[in-house]
């Protein structure tokens, strides 16, 4: 909506997203190495000289503020170029990886240069949890036909998190409009909630919940 109605993004806004978009980077490449040790049969790397990268992309796990040098992206693309890594991937439906693991894993060559500004894709594909309510207001023309002039809307993104929903209560009230969006390549995927539950299924549970619920 950001994009078609109120002119897109800011070179500011774009800016703050350069860090989310090299934690998804960070996030993929962790996932996916992490994984192919407790798959079951395990993956392992098809280049043993790629274990450097792989303790490297481990030591780094728990560092908070991480800077992203130029290592890290080395040590990413000898990672994601390894046979054992593509192939862990291709098993992604067994664990839980970001959606956009390889949109940005194949952009790391673009991505770590100085002067990168993320994209319109890059944005929408940048996954980062939403903590908090998010309003957008934009005005859409409205034809002659029906009376001309402008109609105002005020939209709402919420968290879709189990622990997030108790705040959805907070902007029920005037709403005309709900519009619920799934990922259709949730089908064979688990939450990260609860691992024994398909992402799917708990989007059909919690859309019968919202339709019964006594505030519409």
């Amino acid at each position: 909506m950001r994009i078609l109605h109120t002119g897109g993004f800011s070179d500011i806004e774009r800016e703050e997203k350069i860090v989310d978009v090299k934690r998804n980077i960070l996030e993929a490449i962790k996932e996916l190495t992490g994984a192919m040790s407790r798959l079951k049969p395990p993956e392992q790397l098809a280049d043993e000289d790629n274990k450097t990268s792989l303790e490297y992309v481990e030591s780094i796990s728990l560092i908070d503020d991480f800077d992203f040098p130029d290592e890290f992206y080395d040590h990413v693309i000898k990672l994601w170029s390894d046979p054992g890594v593509q192939r862990t991937f291709l098993r992604m439906n067994e664990f839980l990886p970001i959606d956009s693991a390889k949109y940005f894993l194949d952009k790391v060559h673009t991505i770590r240069k100085a002067d990168y500004i993320p994209s319109d894709q890059d944005i929408l594909h940048c996954r980062r949890r939403t903590t908090e309510i998010q309003r957008i207001e934009f005005a859409v023309k409205i034809p002659k036909k029906y009376g001309g002039g402008y109609q105002s809307f005020w939209m709402f993104d919420v968290g879709g998190q189990r622990g997030e929903r108790r705040k959805w209560i907070q902007v029920f009230d005037g709403i005309t409009a709900i519009l619920f969006l799934v990922a259709s390549s949730g089908f064979d995927l688990k939450l990260r909630e609860d691992p024994l539950v398909n992402r799917l299924q708990e989007s059909l549970t919690l859309f019968q919940d919202v339709w019964n619920s006594r505030f519409f």
